[in-house]
């Protein structure tokens, strides 16, 4: 199944690899630490979003386990996402994007510093403006 069949919401029950999932959580837990720290509530948003998009629970422990290690490290979003890219599928990049756009627009605000990191995941991504809107086009 191709990003198109992704992007209109064909493929929930596809599995993302190892890979996938390792980037799409570390990419949505950038997002909701945008402003320095995440908390219990965005923890249970990332893990509601992920089970939504792609039908599987990561659990809370996970999350909190991949929070700490970015928050403590202060990784940069932009490498770890192109250190990821080359193992990705266009699924993974789409689902990538969209999850990270939902975490981004969760609490109905959409910060100057979380639209920052969207644009350092899509650069990592090596995604263009274009191809960014185009695969958050019908995300709601």
């Amino acid at each position: 199944m191709g990003i198109f069949d992704f992007l209109k919401g064909k493929n929930k029950s596809a599995s993302p690899s190892v890979d996938g999932r390792r980037a799409t959580i570390q990419a949505m837990v950038a997002m909701a630490a945008a402003d320095g720290e995440i908390g219990e509530e965005e923890i249970e948003e990332i893990d509601s979003i992920y089970t939504r998009l792609t039908g599987q629970a990561v659990g809370a422990n996970s999350i909190s386990q991949i929070a700490g290690a970015f928050l403590h490290k202060k990784l940069s979003i932009e490498a770890m996402m192109a250190n990821e890219r080359e193992d990705l599928t266009e699924s993974e990049i789409a689902l990538v994007v969209k999850a990270s756009y939902l975490v981004l627009m969760a609490d109905g605000v959409s910060a100057d510093e979380e639209k920052q990191k969207l644009n350092e995941i899509a650069a990592g991504l090596q995604l263009s403006d274009k191809q960014v809107e185009y695969i958050l086009k019908d995300v709601k």
